[in-house]
C-alpha cells in the first residue's frame, strides 16, 4: 500500500469517478468514525498484501460483528414497494397493480450484480407479497446487511485498483525509457463497456490502448474496474506518430463490434445515432469523460528531499544525517517500503540463489531456494518485519539496505561458504537497491 494512514485520509477527501463523488461521500453511515475506521482497515489490509476480499471483510463483518460500515439503505424501487399499502380483500385494481409493481421489482432485482443482493432482495419482495410482518423486517434486516457488503467490497476493489495505478504511474512516469502507457483488460474481464474502447482503440495514433504518457485515461474506469497498465518500452512504438485521433479511432473500433455490443457501450439509441452520424461517440459512450490520469499521490514528508526526476536516490536516504537519530532513519525507510518509489521487483542476482537458476554456481557454496519464492509473500514479510526490527543499521547508524524477514512456510538453505555446509531456515535477508530487490537464506539474525 503506497500511502500513509494520514495519506489515506486525504485520499479520502479526493474524487476517483468522473461523477465527482469522493470515498468519504459513498459511505453509507459516514459519520466521522466510520470514515476514520474505513481508512484504518483499507490500510491496514493492504499493508499486510490481502487481497480485495479480505479488505472488504475488514471494511464489512457482516450481520451484527464488528463491521466498519453497519448501515445500507434499501434501494428505492425496493423502498418505495416496501411502503405501498396492501390491497383490501375486494379490491381487484388494486391487487392487478399491486401484482404488478411486484413483477415489476422482480425483473429490477434480477439484474442486481450478486447472487447475496439477489436473494436478499427476493426474500424481502416475498415478504411483502404474503404481508408477513415478522418476515419482512428480517428481510429487510438481510437486505440492508448484504447491500452493506457488496459497497464495502466496491470500496475495496475500486481503491485497491486506484493504488495499483498509482504506483504504476508514479513509478514510469519519469522514466526516459518506458515512452507510452498501454490499456490492459484484465482476464476476468467480464462484460463489454468503455474498458474496452480504452483497451482496444487506437486514440493516439500509436497502436491499440496505446497513450502518450500524459494522456493515459481515468483508470479505474469504473467502480469494479480490474485493468492494468503496460509499460511500453523505447524501440516498441515510433512515438514520433503520436497525435489524437479520439473522434476517428474510437468510431473504427466501434463499427468493428457487433451491434449488441455496441448497445452495452452506446446504448439503443445512442448506438443509432452515432452510426447514423448524427453525435459523436464521446458523447454517447457509457462511462468515457475524456478523464486524462491525474495522480493524488502526497507528497511524502521525509522523502522529498531525495526524490529527483520521479525516482529515489536510495544511497542518499540511508544515510544518517548529523543531527538525526536511528529511529529519524527507520521512519524513512518505512515511508519508502511503503511509497510507490519502492522498487519491488527481483534483480538479475536473485538467480544466483535459486537452485538451477541462470546464475547459481553450486562450486560457490551460495546460500539458495529450490524455487524462485512467491514475490508477494516476499513483499508482505519485508512490510511486517520494518515494523518488528527487521531494518539493519551500520554502526554509523546508516541503513545497510538490508532487511530481516522470516518468509515461513518457505524454507531456504543457508550455506557456510567455507565449509559447504548448509543449515534449512525460513528467515532471509532482502537486500535492497534502486534498481530492486533479492532475497538469501539466513540462518541466524546476524547481519
Amino acid at each position: 500500500m503506497p500511502y500513509k494512514l494520514q495519506t489515506i485520509s486525504k485520499a479520502m477527501q479526493k474524487a476517483w469517478a468522473p461523477d465527482g463523488l469522493n470515498l468519504s461521500e459513498r459511505l453509507h453511515n459516514a459519520s466521522s468514525r466510520v470514515k476514520n475506521d474505513v481508512t484504518a482497515a483499507i490500510y491496514d489490509a493492504m499493508k499486510k498484501g490481502q487481497d480485495t476480499l479480505a479488505t472488504a471483510k475488514a471494511i464489512f463483518d457482516g450481520y451484527g460483528g464488528n463491521s466498519v460500515i453497519s448501515k445500507a439503505e434499501l434501494p428505492d424501487f425496493l423502498e418505495k414497494l416496501r411502503k405501498l399499502p396492501a390491497p383490501l380483500p375486494n379490491d381487484e385494481a388494486g391487487k392487478d397493480m399491486f401484482k404488478y409493481q411486484l413483477r415489476k421489482v422482480r425483473r429490477l432485482v434480477e439484474q442486481e450484480t450478486t447472487p447475496g443482493l439477489r436473494a436478499a432482495y427476493s426474500e424481502l419482495i416475498d415478504a411483502i407479497e404474503k404481508s408477513n410482518t415478522a418476515a419482512l423486517n428480517h428481510s429487510i434486516y438481510v437486505a440492508t446487511q448484504e447491500k452493506a457488503r457488496y459497497h464495502a467490497e466496491r470500496i475495496a476493489r475500486t481503491e485497491r485498483a486506484r493504488a495499483y495505478a498509482e504506483g504504476e504511474i508514479a513509478r514510469y512516469m519519469d522514466d526516459p525509457g518506458v515512452v507510452a502507457f498501454q490499456w490492459k483488460l484484465s482476464t476476468r474481464h467480464p462484460v463489454v463497456d468503455i474498458c474496452d474502447v480504452y483497451a482496444n482503440a487506437d486514440l493516439y495514433g500509436l497502436g491499440k490502448g496505446i497513450y502518450p504518457k500524459d494522456k493515459f485515461p481515468h483508470l479505474p474506469a469504473h467502480p469494479h474496474c480490474i485493468c492494468r497498465i503496460n509499460p511500453i518500452i523505447e524501440g516498441m512504438i515510433d512515438t514520433a506518430l503520436a497525435k489524437p485521433n479520439i473522434e476517428a479511432g474510437g468510431l473504427a473500433y466501434l463499427k468493428s463490434l457487433p451491434k449488441r455490443e455496441q448497445e452495452l457501450i452506446l446504448g439503443v439509441n445512442g448506438r443509432n445515432l452515432v452510426m447514423n452520424g448524427h453525435a459523436s461517440w464521446t458523447e454517447e459512450a457509457r462511462g468515457w469523460d475524456g478523464t486524462i490520469f491525474k495522480s493524488r499521490l502526497p507528497v511524502i514528508e521525509s522523502l522529498k528531499d531525495y526524490i529527483k526526476n520521479g525516482k529515489i536516490n536510495i544511497e542518499a536516504l540511508a544515510k544518517r544525517r548529523e543531527f538525526e537519530t536511528i529511529d529519524d532513519v527507520r521512519y524513512r525507510v518505512i515511508d519508502y517500503i511503503n511509497s510507490p518509489y519502492f522498487n519491488s521487483s527481483y534483480v538479475m542476482r536473485q538467480s544466483m540463489h535459486i537452485k538451477g537458476g541462470k546464475l547459481y554456481d553450486e562450486t560457490q557454496n551460495k546460500s539458495y531456494y529450490n524455487y524462485e519464492i512467491p514475490h508477494a509473500d516476499v513483499i508482505k514479510a519485508i512490510r511486517e518485519s520494518v515494523y518488528n526490527g527487521g531494518i539493519r543499521f551500520t554502526r554509523k547508524g546508516d541503513w545497510n539496505h538490508k532487511i530481516m524477514v522470516d518468509i515461513s512456510p518457505h524454507i531456504g538453505y543457508d550455506v557456510n561458504v567455507s565449509k559447504g555446509t548448509k543449515q534449512k531456515t525460513s528467515l532471509a535477508t532482502v537486500h535492497v537497491s534502486g534498481k530492486g530487490i533479492h532475497i538469501v537464506p539466513k540462518g541466524s539474525e546476524r547481519k
